[in-house]
């Protein structure tokens, strides 16, 4: 295992050495053996033997250690439920967090009873008490899954005679404050190209009162989609009918790519949780357990990998729906419990946050465009300068070299032309050359100026000139980023696949990539921003009288943190950048060792 630093043999990987183990028993006797062994595994044992040795004497258990307790004492007969879970959340330990309602029935320290199935889940004896004390035998290894209130069995709604019954019980929900949850079940994330598998919903607490429609499963009895889209629009489509929906834009776009738009989301889980912790997480599984104490079962556990949801059995997809609707439900009031509590929290949820998701939601299927051909002049372009600048780079050294292979651009500086090792840091392959270094070593050789400009024509380049022309989906020629609502502890926006919100723009070859963003023929694109909003706020909120004043009398505030930090009157546009990121970094937690 390298990452503890115990080597094995190199090029024995763990299939030859399973092979070799079962063929020869152990280590000893397979290097007694090394003649019969044939072809480059034996070479590679030769040569590695002195590291076999060391790294079985690295792995080896030592059974002889003196112990001052009896092994039976280690054994764990109960632990207080509030007083760990609290713990393990704080220190981030979500896969073990996941397992403790698995252990919420009460075990016995005596073997189950010999008339049970071996089954721990059908040998439980008693459900927790009122202190959350929960007892298990150290014997125990198969766990019981967590119980709800009663099991859950969603209706799987196959005939038109049942969605007719649906609709009607659907119709009788209106009461915002328990908000009918919903839930798709797709074949992709992009909703343009996903299949639309399955809708589940829930409009109770009672387990009863969930179901699930069958829409494209690979096998078992679908009912059809535009036959069940139009039973339902009047459902979706209206403010009449209040929602709840963990993570509501997703699947606001799904049912938009099928011709739904839908209405009426008075509730976002996700988003609830976010406003009240942005740092947690907020995926569903976390949030059941975090609030309601129940597991829920993630689609990665679920599904296959290489297959999609459609691929499994019409019952087992009903069973995780029904959880996750079910879940969802009942996430509402715990979540609006704490909202309450938080009345400015809570205003922040109901006056921004929600009515804002389906605006992310247009501008995500809606997209911006891109003049690919543009961009495609412009690789050329580079191409050309990109050459110019490695012929420079040849001639400045005095030799040829690959200015993209760090270990080659290492010994052209370090070793050929003598810089000053001590402006880098050592590394496996010799010293660095990142951007960092190479940021010291200007002025000391002309090469260097000729590498920086090359890396950095050739990142904007790669990552943008020629990576967003793939990006352009062929059916609407644009791209359509994500824009992530609840990622960021400041409350900001982020957006990936890809990220549209880091397109370079200080350099001339910068604002030459963002050309490339065009509007529709016959349409203009608008720019739009606060003027320093974060530190207007600031100075409101502190009313630090050198801030306050600057923005009363209109002064530029970067330029006066530059200023300040400069300690001389004449700044410069690099300095008044930093002056920037002072300013910025300050409000969002920035440290004296980052600037």
């Amino acid at each position: 295992d390298s990452s503890d630093n115990i080597p094995g043999v190199k090029g024995i990987g763990a299939k030859t050495a399973v092979k070799l183990l079962d063929e020869f028993g152990d280590l000893e006797t397979i290097y007694a053996s090394l003649e019969g062994i044939k072809g480059a595994a034996r070479k590679k044992l030769e040569a590695g033997q002195a590291e076999a040795r060391h790294s079985q004497y690295l792995a080896q258990i030592h059974l002889d250690v003196p112990m001052a307790v009896e092994v039976d004492q280690c054994k764990l007969d109960s632990f207080e439920v509030k007083a760990v879970q609290p713990l393990l959340e704080q220190l981030e330990l979500r896969q073990f967090l996941k397992t403790l309602p698995r252990l919420q029935q009460v075990f016995s320290g005596q073997p189950a009873d010999s008339t049970a199935p071996d089954s721990l889940s059908n040998a439980l004896l008693a459900a927790p008490g009122d202190d959350d004390i929960w007892f298990f035998s150290a014997d125990d290894t198969e766990a019981s899954e967590m119980v709800r209130e009663a099991a859950i069995a969603p209706q799987v709604i196959d005939s038109a005679a049942a969605l007719a019954d649906l609709v009607n019980t659907l119709k009788a929900h209106r009461n915002p404050d328990q908000p009918v949850a919903w839930d798709t079940e797709t074949t992709a994330l992009e909703p343009r190209d996903a299949k639309l598998v399955g809708l589940g919903c829930c409009w109770g607490p009672d387990p009863e009162a969930i179901a699930y429609i069958p829409l494209h499963h690979e096998q078992g009895h679908c009912l059809p989609q535009a036959e069940v889209l139009a039973a339902l629009r009047p459902i979706l489509e209206s403010a009449d009918y209040p929602k709840v929906l963990q993570n509501a834009k997703f699947d606001r776009l799904m049912l938009k790519a099928q011709g739904i738009e839908l209405a009426g989301v008075v509730f976002d889980t996700m988003l609830a949780s976010y406003v009240l912790n942005p740092e947690a997480s907020h995926n569903l599984t976390d949030l059941a357990l975090r609030h309601l104490n129940l597991s829920v079962q993630s689609y990665s556990d679920l599904v296959p990998r290489g297959k999609t949801i459609a691929y499994l059995d019409i019952g087992q997809v009903a069973q995780y729906c029904g959880e996750d609707v079910h879940t969802t439900f009942l996430l509402v009031e715990p979540l609006r419990q704490s909202l309450g509590e938080l009345p400015e929290i809570q205003h922040l949820l109901e006056a921004i946050e929600l009515p804002l998701e389906p605006v992310l939601a247009d501008m995500e299927y809606c997209g911006i465009r891109i003049d690919t051909d543009y961009l495609q002049g412009l690789s050329k372009t580079l191409g050309a300068d990109l050459a110019a600048i490695e012929q420079q780079a040849y001639r400045d050294a005095g030799a040829e070299f690959n200015l993209g292979s760090p270990k080659q651009l290492s010994e052209l500086l370090f070793d050929t032309l003598g810089l000053d090792k001590r402006k880098s840091r050592k590394t496996k392959t010799g010293y660095s050359t990142d951007a960092a270094t190479l940021e010291k070593l200007q002025g000391d050789h002309p090469v260097i100026d000729a590498v920086v400009e090359y890396r950095t024509l050739a990142k904007l380049k790669s990552t943008y000139v020629d990576a967003l022309p793939n990006l352009v989906r062929p059916d609407t020629g644009r791209v359509h980023t994500d824009f992530n609502q609840a990622i960021t502890a400041t409350g900001r926006l982020s957006s990936s696949n890809p990220n549209l919100q880091n397109i370079p723009i200080r350099t001339e070859f910068s604002r030459k990539i963002r050309a490339a963003f065009v509007p529709q023929a016959g349409w203009q694109l608008v720019a739009a921003d606060y003027s320093q909003i974060e530190l207007r706020i600031l100075a409101h909120l502190s009313q630090e009288p050198v801030l306050v004043e600057a923005y009363q009398t209109g002064e530029d505030v970067h330029r006066l943190t530059a200023r300040l930090l400069f300690d001389r009157e004449e700044i410069t546009t690099d300095e008044r950048r930093l002056g920037k990121i002072i300013n910025f970094g300050v409000i969002y937690g920035m440290g004296a060792t980052r600037f």
